[in-house]
């Protein structure tokens, strides 16, 4: 919740707000990790504790009027993370950029598959790109007539066979069988 330098922590089973943490920002993205909350705004890429409090800032590379829009945190404690142009990776320990994938124009929802591949929703080209753990390029997911919508969400289901794919201004929802 940008506006009010709030994030609210919502029951999934109520879908009601349970705690509210006042930030001491604004920001876009959200993602939560032992007890912490990584989260991003304009150029800010920050590690805060449920008490709202930045525990560690990162420099945030890219263009500088861009917004983080969509943070994942790896298995291998990396963190992934798009503005409205590219995906970064950097090293969750000391900031260290790992990787940087351009081909997308507006980049938002990140989804990781079990063997480490990422997923990048791009809103603009209105296609998904499939990429190898390094960040280099493998595909598409679909044909371009699949994503006819704009892609902005990423989920897999729990064993990874179905990927959820949440579209903006549509109340329809993809789903790709995976192997």
């Amino acid at each position: 919740m940008p506006e009010s330098k709030c994030i609210l922590i919502i029951d999934i089973d109520s879908l009601i707000s349970i705690h509210s943490v006042t930030t001491e920002n604004s920001y876009f993205a959200v993602n939560s990790f032992s007890n912490l909350l990584t989260v991003g705004g304009d150029q800010t890429l920050e590690i805060i504790s449920e008490d709202g409090k930045v525990n560690r800032t990162f420099p945030v590379p890219g263009k500088s009027s861009s917004s983080l829009r969509c943070i994942r945190k790896r298995s291998d404690d990396s963190l992934l993370f798009t503005n409205f142009y590219d995906l970064y990776c950097i090293r969750l320990i000391d900031g260290t950029n790992l990787f940087k994938y351009s081909s997308t124009i507006e980049a938002r929802g990140i989804a990781e598959d079990k063997y480490g591949c990422l997923y990048i929703a791009d809103k603009v080209q209105k296609n998904i790109h499939r990429i190898a753990p390094d960040g280099s390029f493998i595909g598409f997911v679909g044909q371009k007539e699949d994503v006819h919508e704009y892609p902005i969400a990423l989920r897999f289901n729990s064993d990874y066979s179905k990927l959820y794919v949440g579209l903006s201004r549509s109340d329809k929802m993809l789903v790709f069988q995976c192997k």
